[in-house]
Order: structure tokens, then C-alpha cells, then sequence
């Protein structure tokens, strides 16, 4: 029982450690793909390690207790070290600078910062007294009272 949930948990770690590279992949660039490579490594390692584990018996009759030893123990180093070899590798990549994110028509575009409108401190035309002036909030011009 124990000897299957082992590989099961693993299974299920790797396959979502390939799922979020991938989904990863335009943010993160080469580095979620050396990740998603890496991941995928250890996920057939896990597997050739469970078919191993169920032809072991032939492997020690074929090649004896200490060849089949040595073969399971060198293809687990190799799918462990290339996997993880890949993962450092993906962790360790340079990223691309990012490039600034224009919204498509239509899409959400957030929040955004609107150009500052700076306001004379003095009208350009004086107001004449004739016209009626606006109700309603309305800030007053640099150092003045309004």
C-alpha cells in the first residue's frame, strides 16, 4: 500500500508542476519552460521507477542482485539529477524584461493613471461680470482664495 501511494503523490505533484509551467509560460518565458522540462523528467522518472518496481523479480533473475540494483539505482540518478538539473535551471534563468502590456479593444483595462491638467493661476481672460457664474464645487487657482 505504502509503496503505491509514494509514486501516486508524486505523480499528482509532477503533473501539476508541468500544468502551472505551461500555463506560466508567456509570463515567465524560458525559465517555465525549462521548468515544465524538469518536472516532466522527474513525472517519467516516477514512472519508470513503478514499472521497474514491477519487473524487478525478472531483473534480478536476468542480471543478479547486484546488476539490477545497479541499473534501477543508475536510471533513478539519471532522471533525478536531469529533472533536477532542469528545475535549477528554469529557477535560475534570466527573464526578458517585460514588455509593457497594452490592452486589446474590449478588454479591461484597470486602473490607470489619467495626465495631470495643470491650471493657470491666473485666467488668461478676465471673467466679465455680465456673465453668470457657474454653481458648484470648483477649486480655487494656485495661491489664491478662490
Amino acid at each position: 500500500m505504502i509503496t503505491i501511494i509514494f509514486p501516486l503523490v508524486m505523480v499528482v505533484v509532477l503533473v501539476g508542476g508541468v500544468i502551472v509551467t505551461a500555463m506560466n509560460r508567456r509570463a515567465h518565458g524560458r525559465g517555465a519552460t525549462l521548468g515544465m522540462a524538469g518536472c516532466a523528467v522527474l513525472l517519467v522518472g516516477v514512472l519508470v521507477n513503478v514499472v521497474l518496481g514491477f519487473v524487478a523479480s525478472s531483473l534480478y533473475d536476468a542480471l543478479g542482485a547486484g546488476g539490477a540494483a545497479m541499473l534501477i539505482s543508475a536510471l533513478g540518478m539519471l532522471f533525478n539529477a536531469t529533472g533536477t538539473g532542469l528545475l535549477i535551471a528554469g529557477v535560475i534563468a534570466r527573464r526578458d524584461p517585460q514588455q509593457p502590456h497594452y490592452p486589446q479593444p474590449g478588454q479591461a483595462q484597470g486602473w490607470q493613471q489619467q495626465p495631470i491638467q495643470h491650471q493657470q493661476p491666473y485666467p488668461q481672460q478676465p471673467q466679465q461680470p455680465s456673465q453668470p457664474q457657474q454653481q458648484g464645487w470648483r477649486q480655487p487657482p494656485y495661491g489664491g482664495q478662490g
